[in-house]
């Protein structure tokens, strides 16, 4: 699991997707209210930082990894904003914090998330047609 505090750099800059607009994003997961201060001081002056609590993120892996897909047009049990910081998050490059780690959580969650963004993408095309 993600040991906290950790911080990964992300978004169309990482990327390599920037645009004359892009700013650099910073996706931070914390345990303690003490870590927010000393990891947000690592960010570039600017730049949009993003927090989720590593009890949220437990949660929201756990419910992931267990998400059963199905294609019935029903969106899945996933809060968007949720859904879009873990794949920020997996997507970035870490700035501070244990590398292993984050390697091993982007590993395997990358199947189960598949699961749940296929389901949502059916979702929202079942929804046009």
């Amino acid at each position: 699991m993600l040991l906290t505090p950790a911080l990964i750099a992300g978004g169309s800059t990482v990327s390599g997707w920037s645009t004359p607009t892009s700013d650099l994003d910073y996706f931070l997961v914390y345990g303690k209210e003490d870590d927010l201060s000393f990891v947000t001081s690592l960010c570039k002056k600017g730049s949009d930082v993003e927090k989720m609590d590593l009890s949220e993120i437990e949660d929201l892996i756990d419910r992931i990894k267990r998400f059963k897909p199905q294609i019935n047009g029903v969106y899945p049990p996933f809060n968007y904003f949720q859904l879009r910081f873990i794949c920020r998050l997996i997507l970035g490059e870490m700035v501070f914090g244990n590398k292993e780690n984050f390697l091993d959580l982007k590993e395997d969650i990358e199947a189960p998330l598949i699961n749940v963004l296929n389901a949502v993408f059916t979702a929202e095309w079942m929804q046009v047609v």
